[in-house]
């Protein structure tokens, strides 16, 4: 029939042009396309980045709060002085019974404290070896190294001294501190 009008393949082949393509690099389009993405990646995730040292302030600032409210609650609900013995070059502060000076058990972990141990058993928290606190400093305090509280929950220094002026303990992370004041009449703590 009609089979002269049809190529043959090999008129297939030398009807189409010969078009060679080498792969050995990336073209200029899709190396600024590559740059476009990484920019606009960058600038969506800055925020978060420069947030995270806020972040990691203010949980260091709350777990210093919540254990500050613990000792003072410990020491009303059982009738006798507990205190914080603050060791800012170190970064790390204990919770202690001040009669006898033994830390307390750490009440997340139950590990108990042991006479003449005072930085290696109890509840002792440190900012150079614990992983989420890692990197924030304890700045300073107001009121010497330590803090008692009495029956009463009133703050006192470590001559037994009640407070006349607000207690403050100071928290940093680069970019970023925060300051708990702790009341001279009640105790009460509160974070700034």
């Amino acid at each position: 029939m009609m089979e002269w009008l049809r190529p043959t393949r090999n008129h297939r082949r030398s009807c189409l042009p010969r078009l060679r393509f080498s792969r050995a690099g990336w073209t200029l389009i899709e190396v600024t396309m590559v740059m476009v993405m990484t920019s606009v990646l960058a600038v969506s995730l800055q925020p978060r980045i420069q947030g995270f040292s806020v972040y990691k302030t203010v949980g260091a600032g709350r777990k210093l709060l919540s254990d500050i409210r613990y000792t003072q609650q410990l020491a009303m609900s059982r009738g006798v002085s507990y205190g914080m013995e603050f060791d800012t070059a170190g970064e790390r502060y204990r919770v202690f019974d001040v009669a006898t000076g033994i830390n307390i058990p750490d009440p997340y972990t139950a590990v108990t404290g042991v006479l003449g141990e005072n930085w290696s058993s109890g509840f002792v928290v440190d900012y150079t070896t614990d992983p989420e606190l890692q990197g924030v400093d304890l700045v300073s305090t107001n009121f010497g190294a330590e803090i008692r509280f009495d029956s009463h929950g009133r703050p006192k220094d470590s001559t037994n001294t009640l407070f006349t002026n607000p207690g403050s303990v100071a928290v940093a992370y680069p970019g970023s501190s925060e300051t708990l004041s702790i009341d001279p009449r009640t105790g009460r703590t509160t974070l700034s």
